[in-house]
């Protein structure tokens, strides 16, 4: 460009569209934000005044099962009992996807017995694979401590939703859990395995 060419109306024309369509930008990703947080506290909301009553709704179911129910009504309390579960894991599913949304979500760190939520979680892969026909069994390794710091809840969930996709995949056969410990820079690392005999992953899905 000369020099005599050089227009500053032009220029500023050229900046001036610049700057409102940044500003456009911002105004757009402002309104993705609010719509996103509206969302999680809706769902944050739901998910907090529905667990109380489900949980109410196991604990009576605990209580029915625990005593001397039989024949029809102890198989009704016994499906009441597995669909609150199964609806109250799907609560909590939902206020950690609010919270993660909402940029809230904290793992809490407290000393827990990892011995005895296994045997907790075991406990109830046996039960459910046996209602399938199947041989859910666990085992926990010598090396591994009895009592860890971290998130006891959290760990729960994520074993009781490896344990239900293994279920709920595998026709014949057996499920199992094992967890071990080793040494690593100074920490212990827990490690769990869970081995079914389902169809497991296609060639594409593995790739994926």
């Amino acid at each position: 460009m000369r020099p005599e060419d050089f227009r500053p109306d032009d220029l500023f024309t050229q900046i001036q569209g610049l700057v409102d369509r940044l500003a456009d930008e911002r105004a757009a990703r402002q309104a993705a934000d609010a719509a996103n947080k509206a969302k999680a506290d809706l769902l944050a909301t739901i998910g907090q005044e529905l667990r109380a009553p489900m949980e109410t709704i196991v604990a009576i179911s605990d209580a029915l099962l625990a005593g001397s129910i039989d024949g029809p009504a102890s198989r009704y309390v016994e499906t009441l009992h597995r669909s609150a579960r199964n609806l109250l894991e799907a609560l909590n599913d939902v206020l950690d996807f609010a919270r993660l949304e909402s940029g809230r979500f904290e793992l809490n760190q407290s000393s827990f017995d990892l011995h005895e939520l296994i045997n907790s979680v075991g406990a109830v892969l046996q039960t459910r694979a046996g209602e399938k026909g199947l041989i859910g069994s666990y085992d926990i390794g010598a090396s591994c401590p009895q009592f860890v710091v971290g998130d006891a809840a959290r760990l729960r969930q994520m074993l009781m939703s490896l344990i239900d996709n293994a279920l709920r995949f595998t026709a014949h056969g057996a499920v199992r859990l094992y967890a071990s410990a080793a040494e690593s820079q100074g920490r212990t690392l827990v490690r769990f395995d869970l081995t079914d005999t389902g169809v497991g992953l296609s060639k594409s899905v593995k790739e994926r």
